[in-house]
């Protein structure tokens, strides 16, 4: 199979968005409402930052499509979302990406402590890997052209379980320290993975 090589990346805190306006509509605010939270935002941000290790693994696959099925090579899958999401493309970007462990074990430390701080850190944790996913996603298109939305595990009809295959096919575990439970979840939680087409042109 015309496959692309397995290409691991690492990005620093400040190499990527956290942005505002996502983490505070997660935790159900406006980003410029003006709250006795402004402090601990700022804690919380900063911690964040301080432990989060941003790392994942990009690689190239074909992309073959017989309405409902996507055959991507490694696997095939009757999806006829990902189908209208990748037509008009012959190859695909799968990627995966992390906010590393940390993350996990400081939002843990502050719901045993200080749960306010918990659902500050947890919103932020998540919206630092959705910067990260859009950070890989516009190289993607740099290195490649012109791209379509990225598409996820659990979007329209596209099952979650299509994670197994996407872990497996990008060496997660040991090019980015990521696994999945046995329902099919990401560990650590603040991860991601997503199919990019690359277009034809």
């Amino acid at each position: 199979m015309d496959f692309g090589p397995i290409e691991p990346f690492e990005y620093g805190a400040d190499e990527i968005e956290i942005s505002r306006k996502e983490f505070t509509r997660y935790l159900g605010m406006r980003s410029d409402d003006d709250t006795s939270l402004d402090g601990v935002i700022d804690e919380c941000l900063s911690a964040v930052k301080d432990v989060m290790k941003i790392r994942g693994v990009v690689r190239t696959c074909p992309v073959v499509l017989t309405h409902p099925t996507v055959d991507l090579g490694f696997c095939s899958v009757g999806s006829a979302s990902l189908f209208k999401n990748l037509s008009g493309c012959r190859r695909a970007a799968i990627f995966a990406v992390t906010a590393g462990a940390a993350v996990d074990r400081l939002i843990s430390k502050y719901s045993a402590l200080y749960p306010s701080k918990a659902l500050v850190a947890d919103a932020i944790a998540s919206a630092a890997a959705e910067g990260a996913a859009n950070r890989i996603n516009r190289e993607i298109t740099e290195k490649y052209g012109p791209t379509r939305p990225r598409f996820s595990p659990g979007f329209g009809d596209l099952p979650l379980s299509f994670q197994r295959d996407v872990v497996s096919f990008l060496d997660c575990e040991r090019k980015a320290g990521i696994t999945l439970t046995e329902s099919v979840m990401l560990v650590p939680t603040k991860s991601t993975t997503a199919i990019v087409g690359i277009k034809e042109v």
